[in-house]
């Protein structure tokens, strides 16, 4: 340690430089964002009351698998550079409240398949259809509500 006279010591340099050269752009970040947002998710049917904002992936997905087989294909076909598995590892964990396995309490098949059905309909924007799947979406929950179904 240097010694100015001060009664405090000068503070630490270490890691204060603008050298980064491997730093993500964001734009490297926002790729990633899109393509997680791109994912088709369910929501837990029962337990949303004990956590609102988890969402589930296929129980056969992991990380290393939607890095490796999703992801970099997708930013070949959008001519992006893709991000090594660590970044695409670290925005998912830390961004996202993203599960794998199936929620603890059961889901209903039902309204998993009606909400992926409706998010493909509206990236087509098919209107029609989308107001089809939303009706047919909301009387299935008003049953299981009133349980009659499920």
């Amino acid at each position: 340690m240097k010694t100015t006279g001060a009664v405090v010591p000068i503070k630490d340099g270490r890691g204060k430089h603008k050298n980064r050269p491997n730093a993500l752009s964001a734009d490297q970040k926002q790729s990633v964002r899109n393509h997680i947002d791109a994912i088709p998710k369910y929501q837990s049917h029962y337990s949303r009351a004990n956590n609102i904002n988890k969402m589930y992936l296929n129980c056969d997905m992991s990380i290393a698998s939607l890095h490796k087989d999703y992801y970099v294909p997708w930013c070949q076909q959008q001519n992006i550079i893709p991000v090594k598995q660590s970044a695409y590892r670290k925005i998912f964990c830390t961004e996202y409240n993203i599960g794998f396995k199936l929620p603890k309490s059961d889901t209903c098949k039902i309204c998993d398949e009606s909400k992926i059905k409706l998010d493909i309909v509206k990236s087509n924007n098919d209107d029609k259809e989308e107001q089809r799947l939303t009706t047919s979406l909301t009387l299935h929950q008003i049953e299981l509500k009133q349980c009659k179904i499920c």
